[in-house]
């Protein structure tokens, strides 16, 4: 533990030295370093941030630490394309010891391949600026050990793979191309969709008492055609009985008269 300490600046816990040990099946301070750089430093590493270092207001990290990336984001790129160098590079980082966490911004641009800066890769902080709870990165005080945790990255560069195919995706349906994906749809909508397809344009609509439109239009034209027929027979038939009724009586009249 103090050859890892003085020769590399790692602090491990004693738990985590003899898991070191069981993985690099050595002693050697050389093999146990590189045991460190793949392994995850929650399960090993010792505690060697500062206090409260992530409220500190202006504070300067002067110790050297050895500390592991937890996640990373180029935040001036979009998530689909972080790798892309169409874009200024601005990378936020977040550290740990295993114990505490603190956030990192690249202050200035830093010489080293975005593409190996992934979760699980071991850097080294030295004399750093702490602004606002936030490490302020340069190339005088940030460098990139390397290593790889398996498990970290996988899930890391999976989730890029993702985003770059539902970029690709969404621009290939938007070109027509017949091999992209379809384009998410909820399940609501589809089915509100199938419904107004189902019925058919014109289609009456019942009404109260299961009496459509239609029934309603043709029921009320034939009481209106019905009433019309009953004033027309009622006007011929009291004529004619008036008429009847008036020579009938002009007869008779003229008869006694006579």
């Amino acid at each position: 533990m103090e050859g890892l300490d003085r020769r590399y600046n790692v602090k491990v816990t004693e738990e985590g030295l003899k898991l070191l040990k069981e993985e690099a099946e050595s002693d050697k301070v050389e093999d146990l370093y590189r045991a460190f750089l793949d392994w995850d430093i929650k399960e090993v590493g010792a505690k060697c941030l500062p206090d409260k270092i992530n409220i500190a207001s202006a504070e300067v990290i002067r110790d050297t630490l050895v500390l592991q990336i937890t996640q990373v984001a180029n935040i001036s790129a979009p998530t689909y394309d972080q790798e892309s160098k169409a874009f200024p590079s601005l990378m936020r980082i977040k550290l740990t010891d295993g114990h505490a966490r603190i956030n990192a911004i690249e202050y200035e641009p830093l010489p080293t391949d975005r593409k190996n800066i992934v979760p699980g890769a071991k850097v080294q902080i030295a004399n750093a600026s702490v602004v606002n709870g936030s490490l302020l990165l340069t190339p005088r005080c940030f460098k990139l050990i390397g290593g790889r945790v398996e498990r970290l990255a996988e899930a890391f560069e999976a989730g890029q793979k993702v985003e770059r195919l539902r970029r690709l995706g969404i621009q290939a349906n938007q070109t027509g191309n017949d091999d992209a994906p379809p384009p998410f749809k909820l399940i609501v909508e589809a089915r509100k969709g199938s419904q107004a397809a189902a019925k058919p344009k014109g289609a009456a609509q019942p009404q109260q008492g299961g009496q459509s439109v239609a029934d309603m239009g043709s029921s009320g034209r034939e009481e209106a055609t019905g009433r019309g027929r009953g004033r027309g027979n009622g006007r011929e038939r009291g004529g004619g009985n008036a008429q009847g009724r008036g020579r009938g009586n002009g007869g008779e009249i003229g008869r006694e008269r006579a």
